[in-house]
C-alpha cells in the first residue's frame, strides 16, 4: 500500500495494525488499525487485496481481513467467511 500522505515532518503516513488484540489479554481476534510513521519492512503496514474476495488482508496477520466498524473506525478481524 503506498503511503496515503506526508505529515508536518515530511514523514510519509501508512495504514498500521496494532500489535495486541484489541481487548487484550481476552482474544477476540479484532484489532485496530491506525495511522502512523511508515517504517522500512514492517509486516504490519503491508496490506494486499484479494480480488477473488474483495477484502484486503495483511501480512503480520494472515487469515484476517479488513473491516470498517459501525463508528467507522478500521479493524482487522478474523475473516470467518461469512455471507458477503
Amino acid at each position: 500500500m503506498r503511503a496515503l500522505g506526508l505529515n508536518k515532518y515530511g514523514k510519509e503516513m501508512v495504514l498500521d495494525v496494532a500489535h495486541e488484540d484489541k481487548y487484550a489479554p481476552l482474544k477476540t481476534g479484532v484489532y485496530n488499525v491506525y495511522l502512523c510513521e511508515k517504517k522500512i519492512n514492517e509486516k504490519s503496514q503491508m496490506f494486499s487485496y484479494s480480488t477473488e474476495d474483495n477484502e484486503f488482508y495483511n501480512a503480520f496477520l494472515p487469515g484476517f481481513a479488513l473491516m470498517e466498524g459501525y463508528n467507522n473506525n478500521l479493524v482487522m478481524y478474523y475473516d470467518k467467511n461469512f455471507a458477503r
